[in-house]
C-alpha cells in the first residue's frame, strides 16, 4: 500500500480587488456622474459605405483598391488588382526620378557663412569638394 500524500502548501486568496483594473478616480468620478444625470455612453455611428461607381459593388469587395486616390474597379478594368497596383507604383517611381536631383551644398550660401559657421565642422578638402559639384549648378534660376 501507497504512502497517502497530504498537500501541506498554504492556501493562497487573493484580494478580488487586485485582480480588477485599476480606474483613475477622475475616470471613475465622470462615470459616475453620468449615471446621476441619466446620460448614456454615445453610441458610435456606422460608418459610411462606399459603393463603386462603375458595378454599384462596396468599395471594400475584392477587386476594388485604390493607390494615391486613383480608384480602380477590376471589372471594368479587365486586369487584376495587383497589376494594376504594380503599374501603379511603376509610373509613381518614373514620375520621382524625372525631378531634378541636387548634390552639393549650394556655393553662394556657403561662401556667405564665416569660417566658424561651416555646416557640421567641414575641413577645407570637403568644402572644395562642395565649391566644385555646386559650381555647376545654377541656383539662382531656381530660386
Amino acid at each position: 500500500m501507497a504512502p497517502e500524500i497530504i498537500d501541506e502548501a498554504p492556501l493562497v486568496i487573493e484580494d478580488q480587488t487586485q485582480q480588477l483594473k485599476k480606474i483613475s478616480r477622475t475616470t471613475q468620478w465622470r462615470k459616475m456622474a453620468k449615471e446621476l444625470r441619466g446620460e448614456v455612453a454615445q453610441v458610435k455611428k456606422p460608418r459610411k459605405e462606399y459603393s463603386c461607381n462603375k458595378c454599384n459593388q462596396p468599395m471594400t469587395s475584392d477587386g476594388h483598391t485604390q493607390f494615391k486616390g486613383k480608384r480602380f474597379c477590376s471589372a471594368t478594368e479587365g486586369k487584376s488588382k495587383e497589376q494594376w497596383l504594380a503599374e501603379m507604383r511603376i509610373i509613381e517611381v518614373k514620375s520621382c526620378s524625372d525631378l531634378p536631383q541636387f548634390e552639393g551644398f549650394p556655393s553662394h550660401i556657403f561662401h556667405s557663412l564665416s569660417s566658424s559657421e561651416k555646416p557640421f565642422g567641414m575641413e577645407e578638402e570637403v568644402a572644395q569638394k562642395f565649391e566644385q559639384s555646386s559650381s555647376a549648378l545654377n541656383f539662382t534660376d531656381i530660386f
